[in-house]
């Protein structure tokens, strides 16, 4: 029987609660409720807790505050008001019959990913390189980083410090979420907390005493010393239990980056603990790459962690300091691009620093400085600096402020209700540097990067020519039986199902050798050629 217009009670127990287009209210009650909601109706639900789950069908959905509350939206109707919920975790989900490869680009994290997608791609650099991601990611709406930075500071300058920071930036200070771009104050369904951020399961690993481990995410951990104190130890099985891993996958949530990706030329990481007392210590920890040795490091500054609760899995500090899970995040934010080939060095510190502040979030830690610096536009404007190099705590709080503003602007005005596929926003930053005629692909030699992937282009296609291009490409074969014309520099080949071929436009096949699983070729004019998990595979090279 349909029920609509109506007040819903389940009362105790598990419940299914099934509502139609209509405006109802319903009261949870106590138990595990499982709600399911469609139609056009605008729904007020009580009582919900961590528990309880709500299916949206038949469409995608995005979450906003509204004093305690959470408004759920359904396409651009105003679907259902969760009463209460604004600090709860929220288990919302969508049966949406939308292909996985259709994205809603208008979020927020769309935005920013779109931003790094670009930054991962270019081989523009600094100035140039952002003021590509900005127009790119923004969909045109700010062409440059001028103006970009023009009508945030007018904004901050004729605006109230609270309508500054909610109604442009949506960095509300006054609830537990703090601001990662994952989290609800950016339309994600759950309330990210200073606790929950890096999440931590089970127990610490005690028996671990190897001084190295690799993650799933492809990175490799090793010990530069023993450790020397109770806190180092605690601090490295922590890392292998928890902060590693939950660490690197809260940075592919939130940007599609991982040290598995084809670009990521390192895979290694150096743990150093220091301990600096004198005016130059003031650091939680730092990331560095020595490209000398081909590794990366990360060093922890035990002069801020020597008093951490070391039976706490989010390394709690009495002193008020950053929670060191979260420390950690943020410094393999750091680690991951500079391995990513992104030309990290010549971005502005507030760029990088803002983009690894948005991993973890910072509304709780930084509040003092955001305030100040949406109080005062001058300092702000100070504080986005467009050279590279070290800076204050004002850089920081600047340059994650200055990515909240571009994410929520962004959005906001990105083409309304404009859905485009992953393979149209992975493919757009080279529409015009790549050509497609018939089932033959050809790559010019302006193109941008150094992957090609075939999921982004028709499926029709069957050769892929490279000839024109002076640098390696890492290619992503199709389903078909793909041929490859392979140009200048090192290839390395991802094959899918295919019977796939490589032919070398000048000289020959040199020698071949094998590497794990991968088929190492060498060219005369090609370089080095991988053909990943092709070792015991049948190769067609002429």
């Amino acid at each position: 029987m349909a029920l609509h217009d109506v007040l819903i009670d389940g009362g105790e127990g598990d419940d299914l609660i099934i509502v139609d287009g209509y405006d109802n209210t319903i009261s949870g009650g106590a138990g595990n409720d499982t709600i399911i909601a469609g139609g056009d109706g605008s729904d007020i639900i009580y009582g919900f807790n961590e528990n309880d789950s709500i299916m949206i069908s038949g469409a995608k959905f995005s979450t906003t505050t509204s004093g305690k509350n959470i408004i759920v939206t359904v396409g651009s109707a105003e679907a259902m008001t969760l009463i209460n919920a604004k600090d709860k975790q929220l288990n919302i989900y969508s049966d949406s019959s939308k292909t996985d490869d259709a994205e809603e680009v208008s979020t927020q994290q769309e935005i920013i990913k779109r931003f790094m997608y670009y930054l991962d791609n270019t081989t523009d650099s600094g100035r140039i390189a952002l003021d590509g991601a900005i127009n790119y990611a923004s969909d045109g709406y700010f062409p440059d980083v001028n103006s970009l930075m023009k009508q945030m500071i007018a904004d901050s300058r004729d605006l109230s410090v609270d309508d500054f920071l909610v109604e442009k930036c949506g960095i509300d200070l006054s609830n537990k979420d703090t601001g990662v771009i994952t989290g609800s104050d950016v339309g994600g369904a759950t309330t990210k907390t200073a606790k929950n951020i890096v999440p931590e399961t089970g127990k610490l690993d005690t028996s671990f005493n190897e001084t190295s481990f690799t993650t799933e995410n492809g990175l490799t951990f090793h010990l530069a010393e023993n450790t020397n104190s109770q806190d180092e130890l605690y601090i490295w099985q922590a890392l292998k239990t928890w902060w590693a891993e939950a660490g690197l996958k809260l940075i592919e949530e939130s940007y599609d980056y991982s040290f598995l990706d084809s670009d990521a030329i390192v895979k290694d990481i150096v743990v150093v603990f220091e301990e600096d007392y004198t005016a130059n210590g003031n650091y939680l920890a730092y990331t560095d790459y020595l490209p000398d040795s081909g590794v990366l490091v990360l060093a922890i500054n035990k002069a801020h962690y020597n008093n951490f609760v070391n039976t706490d899995s989010n390394g709690e500090i009495p002193e008020g300091e950053v929670y060191l899970d979260r420390t950690i995040a943020h410094e393999l934010t750091h680690a991951v691009m500079m391995t990513k080939g992104i030309n990290y060095w010549d971005l502005p510190q507030f760029i990088t620093e803002g983009t690894v502040e948005l991993t973890h979030g910072i509304d709780d830690v930084r509040d003092n400085v955001i305030k100040y610096l949406s109080n005062n536009y001058k300092s702000l404007q100070e504080s986005l600096s467009l050279i590279p190099g070290t800076g204050s705590s004002f850089e920081y709080a600047g340059g994650y402020m200055f990515l909240r503003y571009f994410a929520k602007q962004s959005a906001e005005h990105y083409s309304l209700s404009t859905t485009v596929s992953k393979a149209a926003i992975k493919s757009s930053v080279n529409a015009d540097n790549v050509k497609v005629k018939g089932t033959v692909l050809t790559v010019t030699e302006n193109y941008i990067g150094n992957k090609l992937n075939l999921a982004d282009y028709s499926s029709k296609i069957k050769t892929i020519n490279a000839k024109a291009l002076s640098k390696g490409l890492m290619i992503s074969s199709n389903k078909n039986a793909n041929s490859v014309v392979a140009g200048e520099g090192n290839y390395t080949i991802f094959a899918n199902a295919g019977k796939d071929k490589i032919k070398l436009i000048e000289g020959g096949m040199t020698c071949a050798s094998v590497s794990g699983s991968d088929l190492i070729l060498e060219a005369e004019r090609a370089g080095l050629i991988t053909i990943k998990d092709g070792k015991d595979k049948k190769n067609h090279r002429y």
